[in-house]
């Protein structure tokens, strides 16, 4: 039995308005165990069609017990998508006695995931930082990492509410909306400025989406600093530094996550 933890992230850019896209890890660990079985998985359709893919392309069947553990809330802009696909097929691999290079697997785990339903552009940049911690930056149209990067573990402050949104449900209506300043963005990144690329990213998001005005209220009573949407949201957040109000009483209805960037990666242990 191989045990697995990953960390979930944030955007920096989201590419459901062009090629580039970035993201950033964050302490939100996901954990799966993952041991071979006598008969095929039968869960989490999703799943499923991940374990079909890697069986396909790779040869590993699709007998396996599969058990989840996330602290990630799901279809919040968090990469809750990307953590589950790594964090299931990684495992899988590694029982089959399978090693692909890091850009394969990479870009393997982009096509499956849209394929698997749970991701629209195969978001690239979310597997990179999750799979590597710190930052990513990469052309996900071309499958390309472009950098990756350590960055300082700030302090950081998520807030959310029961609204979820899928990456998948990003129709032509909405992504219309958004402008696709993508070149502008990924300079900013390249030049070390990702804060200031994704608060820009944040707001065009939020524009075309609508925010989630609860979350928002409640980030504003923690701390004066920028409050952003994580991509397509709709969770929020903030960078508190050392002004957060932890005692400030949360309002029905909104979680709160107090955590921090990372630069730590996926992670394997064989029980």
């Amino acid at each position: 039995m191989i045990r697995c933890r990953v960390n979930g992230g944030i955007s920096v850019i989201s590419a459901f308005g062009g090629s580039y896209g970035s993201a950033v890890a964050v302490d939100l660990p996901f954990f799966t165990s993952v041991d071979q079985s006598g008969s095929r998985y039968s869960g989490n359709n999703a799943v499923l069609i991940l374990l079909e893919e890697t069986d396909r392309i790779f040869k590993t069947g699709t007998k396996y017990d599969i058990s989840i553990d996330s602290s990630i809330p799901m279809e919040m802009g968090l990469k809750s998508s990307s953590a589950l696909a790594l964090s299931v097929i990684v495992p899988v691999l590694k029982i089959s006695g399978k090693q692909p290079e890091d850009n394969l697997l990479l870009r393997f785990l982009a096509g499956a995931s849209i394929k698997a339903g749970i991701s629209l552009t195969g978001a690239l940049d979310d597997l990179v930082a999750c799979f590597y911690g710190g930052l990513s930056l990469c052309n996900n149209r071309d499958g390309d990492v472009i950098m990756t990067r350590k960055v300082p573990e700030e302090l950081l402050a998520i807030a959310y509410t029961d609204r979820t949104r899928k990456s998948i449900s990003m129709v032509d209506s909405v992504r219309s909306k958004v402008d696709n300043d993508g070149e502008i963005l990924s300079r900013l990144v390249k030049n070390g400025r990702f804060k200031e690329a994704m608060y820009r990213n944040g707001e065009r998001f939020s524009s075309a989406t609508g925010q989630d005005m609860a979350a928002q209220r409640f980030l504003k009573t923690l701390s004066d600093s920028p409050v952003f949407q994580s991509g397509k949201g709709p969770a929020l957040a903030t960078f508190p530094g050392t002004s957060v109000r932890l005692d400030t009483t949360v309002p029905n209805g909104v979680g709160l996550i107090v955590t921090a960037l990372s630069n730590r990666g996926l992670e394997l242990v064989e029980k």
